[in-house]
């Protein structure tokens, strides 16, 4: 190894090892994780890592960024992660298709103290209500006439009325529900990565392909499929062409990505 850089960011850290001409990089690369590996239990809890060969598969080699004036980007995020990530991940030589930017949903529970201790309850009895009543889990098997049918709880909360009613605790006849001692609200996820595309908030596809792979092959097939899907697209959602990066050291994407 020649030298070794680092650059760090709020709770990131990016550490480039360079080594020189002619070294196996396949050896280095497993020498790397072992190392890491075992110092990963002394760095703090949840910390994680990721070691990467850098070469042209680490950028992506073909973007589309999503943005609409009627949809919300909530809406343009769920329809790049569920429907085109796995339409575009089908498509050969692609290794895989990530989704920046958007925003997620997600409900929010402001719990009044005042309430919860005239209840004498605990924030920990709280959250062991909210989970065991946000539940998707196997409970077993039926066997009828030769067929075999698996059971399935689902009882994922998705609204906010269902949130509100969840039951925190019962004293006799009466039940005590979240929203008797909590504000519970429609939310978003916190976003530290905002995508602009032609001066919009967008929703950026960003699509990898394996090594050896034929670029313009693939991109052509990319955009077929795109063209079938043309269909099923919401109203109002645009996309531009595509960018190709073919074996350059920094690609071209068809919008911005802001880290705050």
């Amino acid at each position: 190894m020649l030298d070794v850089e680092s650059r760090t960011s709020r709770g990131s850290a990016e550490i480039s090892l360079n080594f020189n001409w002619g070294t196996d990089m396949a050896q280095a690369t497993l020498q790397a994780q072992s190392t890491i590996s075992e110092i990963l239990a002394t760095l703090p809890q949840g910390t994680s890592m990721q070691v990467r060969r850098m070469d042209p598969t680490v950028f992506p080699m073909l973007a589309y960024s999503l943005t609409s004036k009627d949809q919300l980007l909530a809406a343009l995020r769920d329809l790049a992660q569920f429907q085109m990530r796995p339409l575009l991940s089908s498509v050969e030589g692609v290794a895989r298709v990530d989704v920046t930017g958007g925003a997620q949903d997600k409900l929010e529970v402001a719990i009044d103290p005042a309430r919860l201790a005239a209840y004498k309850l605990s924030l920990a009895d709280v959250s062991k209500a909210i989970g065991a009543s946000n539940v998707l889990m196997a409970n077993g098997r039926i066997e009828d006439h030769y067929k075999l049918y698996l059971v399935i709880a689902n009882t994922t909360i998705t609204q906010p009325d269902e949130l509100r009613n969840v039951v925190v605790a019962a004293n006799g006849a009466t039940q005590i529900r979240l929203g008797d001692i909590a504000t519970v609200r429609q939310g978003v996820v916190p976003q530290w990565m905002r995508v602009t595309a032609d001066g919009q908030d967008a929703v950026l596809i960003n699509v990898y392909q394996q090594p050896g792979a034929n670029s313009v092959a693939m991109a052509h097939a990319i955009r077929a499929k795109l063209a079938g899907f043309q269909q099923h697209m919401p109203r109002g959602v645009h996309w531009p062409t595509g960018t190709i990066r073919a074996n350059s050291s920094s690609p071209r994407r068809p919008a911005c990505a802001t880290q705050s």
